[in-house]
């Protein structure tokens, strides 16, 4: 490549849809989102939290089995139903806009995670600050 000439940024086709934010994370997503689930530690803004990637299918039904005889299971059961119908992209890693956690939980100063055994969650992407590989527990006393 001659000095006077720059090198044209990669350009997003529609094969593969822009990805804001950390890409790696988006890649541990997408493996999650295939069955590959990995323990990770990520911070927001003002919380940390700690747990197990799994699918966006696997959190919904975890959430359906905690809500099981109530009103909500109804609701995730429906979800559920419309997530079977949605199109596989063929990307290989689409934007992900949010990260599922199994086990998950919330780590602040002086407790060893609450809740005790850990919870779904679901944690918007662009909200995370930091992340790591592995899970982050309280030193034992």
């Amino acid at each position: 490549m001659a000095e006077n000439e720059q090198e044209a940024p990669l350009a997003e086709t529609e094969d593969q849809p822009e990805v804001t934010g950390d890409r790696i994370l988006n890649l541990i997503i997408h493996l999650a989102e295939k069955g590959a689930g990995m323990a990770v530690t990520v911070y927001t803004s003002g919380l940390c939290f700690t747990g197990t990637t799994c699918s966006r299918r696997q959190y919904l039904e975890a959430q359906q089995r905690i809500t099981a005889g109530g009103g909500f299971a109804v609701l995730f059961e429906e979800i559920l139903k419309s997530v079977d119908d949605e199109e596989e992209t063929e990307t290989p890693a689409p934007a992900y806009p949010f990260l599922h956690l199994i086990g998950g939980q919330v780590i602040s100063p002086g407790t060893k995670g609450m809740p005790e055994g850990g919870v779904p969650l679901r944690i918007e992407r662009d909200a995370i600050v930091g992340w790591h590989v592995g899970k982050l527990s309280a030193a034992a006393d």
